[in-house]
């Protein structure tokens, strides 16, 4: 508990994966007791930009909650097939 007679509960997150601006992955309502997740976004030669966005989960009983998430990608892994342009 902290500074409150409330427990601490984890709130929900979305994370979401953009390539040139066209959401190509995403993981809704999620939270740490669900434990790590993959985040496979297969790549194709014109692509250019990548972003990563995360989010509190869009619910109306926490909308205006002073709390936060956080959120790690980890291991980032590029796999290059043999077939990719040179």
């Amino acid at each position: 508990m902290q500074g409150s007679d409330k427990p601490i509960v984890p709130l929900p997150a979305d994370a979401y994966v953009f390539i040139d601006g066209t959401p190509r992955f995403q993981q809704q309502n999620f939270t740490n007791l669900e434990g790590t997740f993959i985040v496979d976004v297969p790549l194709q030669t014109t692509d250019r930009y990548l972003t990563l966005v995360t989010c509190t989960h869009a619910d109306p009983k926490i909308a205006n909650s002073i709390w936060f998430n956080w959120i790690v990608f980890s291991d980032p892994q590029f796999q290059l097939s043999a077939n990719a342009p040179r």
